[in-house]
């Protein structure tokens, strides 16, 4: 009886210890999946149309759907030339020379005011990129728009943003004045843009063929100023969200290359959204200009094995300037597109760079000609970037910023990766001149069998074939 007992009493110690453990077992895993369902963190959700967010690190990001009453104060920080010819989340390539910035939220393709409350300086700059990324801070500004506000030497400054919209042009009888339209991407009038010809006939062709099977195909003719091209499109949509649905019936159908607008007509301003993704937008009102895109070293001046570090050794070819006023004064936009590795191979600063082009577009205005602009990549061939000729990324990033139509754009250059370059951007023609590496890059192109469509002496002569082209 008693060895009965005993055994009870052990075997109730042994079940009371059993519960005991699961019990402990039990609030354990209760904890680990708390603690777990807090740490995780879950992708939030989004409209359909509307950007989808996105994750860094650890954590989610989701942009806003307009950029209507966004106010925001906080430190702001730029980024420089390790980033330059990369690209930005918008698909554009980032010029650290224009006027752009990254914030992490706000719809790119939003222009903003910042004010920089320490010196008081304020500036106007389009949202293109995202970040940064850094506890603190509320955007990060290209070299150029830092420069402006002054914040390049000390690194941030505390500033205040607001959100002025997207752009909208308005023609007065003395000028076209810039203003800005609060931006709401998504209800409007979408349209698909399925193709551009200059043939009339090839555009009539392709609308009856879009016809038969969607509704509302249309031929919008549009003028550059120069030439007339013939924009078909199809469909009509109210919303964004609407407008994405139908796309994926165009996919399905083959049609891969096109491109979603959305027009308001009152405000005569037209918003391009490229690959599902909103990206960026157009002016209705901004001129297509024909342009002449420039090599520098070889062709404006002579080139040197030891690069041109200095304004001292810079030195016009013989008829450059001149040729650059003749294409100037026959309404011809000119823009260089230039390789400068010396930057990033530590043979000369960014600011003596950037006062060696200074020198250069005073030199060629003051005899009547006109540089707009300058785009250059300061990396290296190892660097792998999308700047660096032959690749096309600075004629790319010119023409996001100038509204460029490159199928009647002319590239003129002394090298293989000029021509090269702007074969692969799609330039309408290309042209080298026998200055600089000229003569040895055209046996090399003949080896290749790439043909330019002209040779010319120089800058001068490739300047008049241009204009007899022209006419």
């Amino acid at each position: 009886m008693t060895g009965d007992r005993a055994q009870m009493t052990a075997f109730k110690k042994r079940q009371k210890s059993f519960f005991i453990f699961c019990k402990f077992l039990f609030i354990c895993s209760l904890i680990f999946l708390i603690a777990y369902g807090c740490s995780k963190k879950v992708r939030p959700s989004s409209s359909p149309g509307h950007p989808k967010p996105y994750k860094i690190g650890k954590k989610w990001y989701k942009p806003l759907p307009h950029s209507e009453g966004f106010r925001q104060r906080g430190k702001a920080s730029w980024y420089g030339k390790k980033f330059h010819g990369r690209k930005t989340a918008s698909g554009e390539i980032y010029n650290m020379h224009a006027m752009t910035a990254a914030h992490k939220t706000l719809p790119l393709g939003t222009y903003v005011r910042v004010h920089n409350l320490e010196n008081n300086r304020k500036i106007e700059v389009k949202i293109n990129d995202r970040g940064p990324f850094i506890r603190g801070r509320i955007i990060d500004l290209s070299y150029k728009a830092a420069k402006k506000i002054g914040i390049v030497g000390p690194g941030t400054a505390k500033v205040e943003i607001v959100a002025l919209g997207s752009v909208s042009y308005q023609k007065t009888k003395k000028e076209t004045e810039r203003s800005y339209v609060p931006g709401d991407y998504y209800t409007g009038n979408f349209t698909f843009q399925v193709g551009a010809f200059a043939n009339r006939e090839n555009a009539v062709k392709l609308k009856q063929k879009l016809d038969q099977k969607y509704k509302n195909a249309h031929i919008v003719p549009y003028t550059s100023g120069y030439e007339t091209f013939y924009r078909v499109r199809v469909g009509k949509f109210s919303s964004l969200e609407e407008a994405m649905e139908h796309e994926n019936i165009l996919i399905k159908d083959g049609l891969c290359r096109f491109t979603l607008y959305r027009w308001v007509f009152r405000l005569r301003l037209i918003i391009k959204i490229q690959q599902i993704s909103l990206i960026g937008f157009d002016i209705a009102d901004k001129i297509v200009r024909k342009v002449v895109f420039l090599d520098r070293d070889g062709v404006i001046n002579r080139d040197s094995p030891n690069y041109i570090k200095s304004w001292t050794e810079f030195d016009f070819l013989p008829g450059s300037i001149e040729a650059i006023k003749t294409l100037t004064n026959n309404g011809f936009t000119t823009i260089v597109i230039t390789n400068q590795s010396a930057i990033n191979r530590n043979m000369m600063p960014i600011e003596e760079l950037d006062y060696i082009h200074n020198m250069m577009k005073k030199a060629v205005r003051s005899q009547g000609g006109e540089i707009k602009d300058i785009f250059f990549c300061p990396h290296m061939p190892e660097d792998d970037c999308d700047c660096r000729k032959p690749k096309p990324g600075l004629i790319f990033s010119a023409q996001k910023t100038y509204e460029i139509d490159l199928s009647i754009s002319t590239m003129v250059g002394d090298t293989v990766r000029d021509i090269e370059c702007a074969r692969k951007a799609g330039c309408g023609y290309t042209v080298l001149v026998k200055t600089g590496n000229g003569i040895k890059s055209e046996k090399i192109l003949a080896k290749k069998m790439i043909f330019p469509d002209h040779v010319a002496k120089n800058l001068y002569e490739a300047a008049k074939w241009i204009l007899s082209r022209d006419k």
